[in-house]
């Protein structure tokens, strides 16, 4: 199979903007790119990379903008960038990615700090005694890889931490694996001592209590104001320079129809 990122990198991209990045936010970027592709002639064209390799990309003018999950300035510390390209380079933040933590609804537990969750998912706490709640055994449940979301990979690294080799720590070997929201939300609704997460979006509140996260509520007024901690914000980054040539995606990605999208699965943020 084509990989379209690689064969429009060897072509003539007249008509087609090349971007690469984060790969969580890569989801957001590809529902925004398929809907704005339908409107023609220009396309947008991404690519999971990572925020490091993006960079470089960019740098090299092999990209017309890279999707990243740090801010530029952070990314800027740690990579070194000639200073005649980054001078002309901007970042606008577009979304936010919250995750939530649900448990049923009769379980006293309200809330849980993020070195609680983690010891509860790398299962360190195996009963709901242990974080102040009753003498039941905890039981686990998460959205697997084959589901077309980054949810998994934000909540490990917000989460879970890294072994000393730098690999992530894995979750609870013996938790439920599914394949939507919907059946987190049952196995949670209908077993007293289930924990799960999935992005705030997606939550229904048929599925369970949304507990706090270091006494923090998870609102869309905490996530804006980015005191929620079990979250990442998404950002675009561009040449100032091409700002012509990316008007029209940029514009439509900060349309009501764009901001819809977005909001199916993240946060929007407000216009700057």
């Amino acid at each position: 199979m084509t990989d379209p990122f690689q064969e429009a990198l060897g072509a003539d991209q007249n008509g087609v903007l090349m971007s690469a990045g984060c790969k969580t936010e890569y989801f957001l970027v590809k529902d925004l790119a398929d809907s704005f592709n339908e409107t023609g002639p220009l396309s947008v064209v991404p690519k999971k990379t990572g925020n490091k390799v993006a960079i470089k990309l960019l740098e090299a003018g092999k990209i017309h903008f890279a999707f990243t999950c740090k801010p530029m300035e952070a990314l800027l510390e740690n990579i070194s960038v000639a200073k005649e390209q980054a001078d002309h380079w901007t970042s606008r933040i577009i979304a936010s990615d919250p995750i939530v933590v649900l448990v049923h609804r009769d379980n006293p537990v309200k809330s849980l700090s993020l070195e609680q969750i983690h010891n509860i998912f790398t299962g360190k706490v195996n009963s709901w005694k242990e974080v102040g709640g009753e003498a039941l055994e905890i039981q686990v449940a998460y959205l697997d890889l084959t589901a077309n979301s980054g949810v998994l990979a934000v909540f490990k690294e917000l989460v879970l931490g890294e072994n000393k080799d730098g690999s992530l720590l894995v979750l609870k070997k013996d938790a439920v694996k599914v394949s939507s929201p919907e059946n987190l939300g049952a196995i949670v609704s209908q077993n007293k001592g289930a924990i799960s997460f999935m992005g705030f979006a997606s939550y229904r509140e048929r599925y369970g209590f949304l507990i706090n996260v270091n006494d923090v509520v998870p609102s869309q007024e905490t996530i804006l104001n980015n005191s929620y901690p079990l979250m990442v914000n998404y950002y675009i980054i561009s040449d100032q320079r091409k700002s012509k040539e990316l008007r029209p995606f940029f514009s439509f990605m900060e349309s009501d129809e764009g901001k819809n999208i977005t909001n199916r699965n993240f946060i929007a943020r407000p216009d700057k």
